[in-house]
């Protein structure tokens, strides 16, 4: 019985298993073709990670897809040693899979792992397109060795993080890698420069120490000069910072002939602001070139003149991106940053990894007065006539004082948003937004003065506060956010009664805006009695306050609880039949 049992469970089983694949050939997306089903699950697998191989978990889905993935060898040519670690065997089995196709492969090995690295290598050496390693620098000589061969490699990345310098032989790049379009080194010093040609990518990194192998300047020009399809350059410390090396740069700026680079799409460079001005004025950028610079060296104001005038020239060209926004990072005794895009937005400095800003420049001043002095000159060498958005949540402490302010402000004649952090910096700023509007046109020459002829000058109009934003030192200090958001009232007081020329007095500031970003939204919440009647608007966690709103949001939240209190039955508070309707009482029924 048991026996006839177990075969009509068989039975079962396969006619449950029939069905079902009857069903999914029904479904719409079995009616795909194997291509088109094959780029849904590697386009998944790029969402994800594809060198984790959790992907894999897309072929559990039924048996088509099993065969689809499995059948396609590119799913499986992108080869990492995080797999090999769960499973030795897992890498050998990807390797077996992705067949004859070329294979993209990212390695950070150990000591004792080198040896599985190197066989890898070395049998599938010739299909090698991408090769990406991170590890100690003794551990390149074993798996980069005189006279290897990369027939299709296209894309070399080396980053060595250990303390010995590591150098590339130049036979590795004379007739070893003649299809490589790409080369990133970090802290790897190489020669045979000269062999090295039509790059698309080029990104040297050296470390602090300095003391990694670098070609000479006119050795990287004439690199860049092979390469006119470049369209990303990378230097960090490869540019010469000695009194010898600045006078040759001076020197080699002045050639005749500058190097046109028309496809760069960004330049990053990190050096000495006199080896950045020469680089600039050697290369010739597309208007549509983003520019990411950190000068060493500006500790004064007159330090960043030099460096203004290719900069000037660069964003100026017809055809530059209109910027529309600016942010200012400012860090007491630290660096001071500006970042202009043609973005219009304030919310975040933070960019992601695959966004790069238009121009983005970082300098060290030392003295209030040469902070002041680089943002004069920087925002007057800058195109922000059309400029209405300004990002200052990184404005801590009080390094920057209400003359500067009044400066920056005077540079932007089209500004209507301006979002800060409740913290000192915030005082600073309205202070110096409160000053600017009060002299007006006085003063003013030059670009300044031509603006203002023009009729351009428009105040900001918006002021956005991140309540959270204390300086960075954690929960807000409520000592301090009390005296911060009563400096607040105070300062919109002053502007409400300032009678200016372009300012009436009674005239109250168009719009004020408290974010509802953690525990500052109460101490914002807390005054908005007292900022209602020194704002046009006032908007709290994202919606226009005003107390007649209030007090019938809160009537109908009461109702809706006696409501909620009677179909329940629920007894009713002794003390809410004593309390008055149109209060606005402190407790808020929509938040409980």
């Amino acid at each position: 019985e048991r026996a006839r049992l177990d075969a009509r469970l068989h039975e079962l089983r396969n006619e449950i298993q029939s069905v079902q694949l009857q069903r999914n050939a029904i479904a719409p997306i079995s009616f795909l073709p194997n291509e088109l089903l094959f780029r849904i699950i590697l386009y998944h697998a790029y969402s994800v990670d594809i060198f984790s191989a959790s992907w894999v978990k897309a072929m559990l889905v039924c048996r088509r897809w099993y065969e689809v993935a499995r059948s396609h060898a590119q799913l499986w040519s992108y080869v990492s040693d995080s797999v090999r670690r769960q499973s030795p065997s897992h890498v050998w089995e990807m390797l077996k899979r992705s067949g004859d196709y070329p294979l993209t492969c990212t390695f950070s090995p150990m000591d004792e792992e080198v040896y599985v690295l190197e066989m890898i290598l070395k049998k599938h050496m010739h299909r090698v397109r991408s090769l990406k390693i991170n590890g100690d620098a003794k551990l390149f000589s074993p798996l980069l060795k005189e006279g290897d061969r990369w027939p299709i490699l296209e894309h070399l990345a080396l980053d060595s993080w250990g303390s010995e310098n590591t150098h590339l032989s130049p036979s590795l790049f004379e007739h070893g890698a003649p299809r490589l379009r790409s080369l990133e080194l970090n802290n790897i010093g190489m020669s045979g420069w000269h062999y090295l040609s039509n790059l698309t990518n080029l990104s040297l990194v050296r470390g602090h120490d300095g003391t990694t192998p670098h070609p000479s300047f006119d050795v990287l020009l004439a690199t860049l000069q092979r390469s006119p399809s470049l369209r990303r350059l990378k230097l960090h410390g490869y540019l010469p910072s000695d009194e010898e090396g600045l006078m040759a740069l001076d020197r080699l700026s002045t050639q005749p002939f500058p190097i046109d680079l028309p496809l760069l799409e960004h330049l990053d460079v990190v050096a000495a602001f006199e080896a950045i001005d020469a680089l600039l004025r050697c290369v010739i950028l597309p208007p549509t070139a983003s520019m990411y610079l950190i000068a060493r060296g500006i500790f004064e104001g007159w330090g960043v003149t030099s460096l203004l005038v290719p900069i000037h020239r660069h964003l100026h060209q017809s055809g530059s991106p209109v910027l529309l926004s600016l942010s200012i990072n400012s860090y007491p005794d630290s660096y001071t940053s500006i970042t202009a895009d043609s973005t219009p937005t304030t919310e975040s400095d933070l960019f992601p990894n695959d966004y790069r800003p238009h121009f983005r420049l970082v300098v060290h001043p030392t003295k209030q007065s040469a902070c002041r002095s680089v943002f004069t000159k920087v925002l007057n060498a800058l195109p922000l006539d059309n400029a209405e958005h300004a990002n200052l949540t990184l404005v801590w402490g009080h390094g920057l004082s209400t003359t500067t302010w009044r400066k920056v402000f005077r540079h932007l004649p089209r500004l209507k948003v301006v979002r800060i952090g409740v913290n000192e910096g915030m005082v600073a700023v309205l202070e110096g937004i409160t000053d600017a509007v009060k002299h007006g046109t006085q003063g003013l020459w030059g670009a300044q003065r031509r603006r203002a002829a023009r009729g351009l000058f428009a105040w900001p109009t918006h002021l956005s506060l991140v309540a959270s934003n204390d300086g960075g030192t954690g929960v807000p200090d409520p000592v301090a956010q009390t005296h911060y958001y009563d400096s607040l009232v105070r300062l919109l007081s002053e502007y409400r009664d300032m009678d200016a020329p372009l300012k009436p007095a009674g005239v109250c500031w168009p719009t004020l805006e408290i974010d509802s970003i953690r525990h500052g939204y109460v101490m914002g919440h807390d005054y908005r009695h007292a900022l209602f009647p020194l704002v046009q608007d006032l908007i709290i966690y994202g919606k226009s306050w005003d107390p007649v709103s209030e007090r019938k949001r809160m009537r109908e939240s009461r109702r809706k609880m006696r409501e909620l209190r009677k179909e329940f039955g629920i007894p009713q508070p002794e003390d809410e039949g004593s309390s008055s309707e149109g209060s606005d009482s402190a407790e808020d029924p929509a938040q409980i």
